[in-house]
């Protein structure tokens, strides 16, 4: 059986104002193609509603790539707002995930794929 690897999220920081977020998996994270994983978005401020949240995934809306809507989490221990999706997976292959919120955005592009 050929096992194939996902290159997924990979994470290249480019801030478009002061504050900024983070994404998760973490930086070069490998996904087996097919398996389950969760993406989760701590931005650096409380937002003040679900819309001022927008997560894409090679410029789609996550949730028509990914079947799901994430869920908002208006205030994560005090420390700003989080989109969270769990149970998440992808074919492989690149991708581009953006998120904007508030006065953060970034843009995650993958490095290489196995």
């Amino acid at each position: 059986m050929k096992s194939m690897f996902l290159a997924l999220l990979a994470l290249v920081l480019f801030p478009a104002a002061t504050q900024a977020a983070t994404v998760y998996p973490l930086d070069q994270a490998e996904i087996l193609s097919g398996s389950r994983f969760d993406v989760k978005v701590e931005f650096s401020s409380r937002l003040p509603d679900p819309n001022a949240a927008r997560l894409t995934i090679n410029g789609r809306d996550a949730a028509q790539v990914l079947g799901k809507q994430p869920q908002f989490v208006p205030d994560e221990d005090g420390k700003g707002s989080a989109l969270i999706l769990r149970g998440a997976s992808l074919p492989a292959g690149a991708y581009t995930v953006e998120a904007r919120g508030g006065d953060n955005e970034l843009r995650h592009n993958p490095l290489h794929r196995r």
